[in-house]
């Protein structure tokens, strides 16, 4: 089933007394969502890949719990909405801006020896960079097929290489439109 492409409205914006009165299984299954979307790179960060659930949790605790103005997160948060023929990633980092820019260049995803890089969007509102993985439709038919090898290369010059585990590559194949 593919998932939901609306864009989130200032309706689902829930207020603090909501959002702690969320029930425990609901907080756990948006961790679960979380765990099975994130990319390790080894100490130099993650990639957490996005979708509207997720978007639509960080946007919660961006407004009730940290005091983010509500329709600059809720941009932050459309902005990282997949369109149907890309992932979306926020790079999480524990670098130096400067050093995170950096890599925010050099990601890369390898379907069949074919390199999709992460284009940066300048349009999203964060301080962690986002990036998109624009996929072609035969990129998107391999990257679902059972057994394909995805490859994650980080920074080529360091070697920082992961591949996706099939949980994490079955759970981003539901960003592409047909659900695959």
């Amino acid at each position: 089933m593919a998932l939901d492409r609306r864009p989130i409205t200032s309706d689902e914006i829930l207020t603090a007394a909501q959002l702690a009165a969320m029930p425990p299984e609901r907080r756990a299954a948006f961790h679960r969502l979380r765990e099975r979307r994130r990319v390790p790179l080894g100490e130099v960060g993650r990639l957490d890949f996005q979708c509207r659930d997720i978007a639509w949790a960080e946007l919660q605790d961006a407004v009730a719990a940290e005091g983010a103005p509500a329709e600059q997160a809720l941009r932050a948060a459309n902005a990282r909405l997949p369109t149907g023929a890309e992932l979306v990633a926020v790079l999480r980092s524990p670098l130096a801006p400067d050093d995170v820019d950096y890599l925010a260049t050099q990601i890369s995803l390898s379907v069949e020896v074919q390199s999709i890089r992460g284009l940066r969007d300048p349009g999203a509102e964060l301080a962690a960079p986002v990036l998109r993985f624009p996929f072609t439709p035969w990129q998107i038919e391999k990257f679902a097929a059972p057994g394909v090898t995805v490859v994650v290369v980080s920074h080529p010059l360091h070697g920082l290489v992961d591949i996706l585990s099939d949980d994490v590559r079955h759970a981003l194949a539901g960003d592409f439109d047909g659900g695959h």
